[in-house]
């Protein structure tokens, strides 16, 4: 289990390093802003390492 607040790094380098990536991934808990800036820093990691995967 992860928080957006306390380990919103942990959570991405955890979820960028799964050797197959979840179709989609569902923030639940927190605040709008929390949750949203999770999904923000979530997408722009996964963009930048599907990149460099070659995907």
């Amino acid at each position: 289990m992860w928080s957006a607040h306390a380990d919103q790094n942990g959570f991405i380098r955890f979820a960028i390093g799964m050797l197959a990536w979840a179709p989609e991934a569902r923030i639940v808990h927190g605040g709008p802003a929390a949750k949203q800036a999770l999904a923000e820093a979530l997408r722009h990691r996964y963009i930048s390492a599907k990149s460099r995967r070659g995907g």
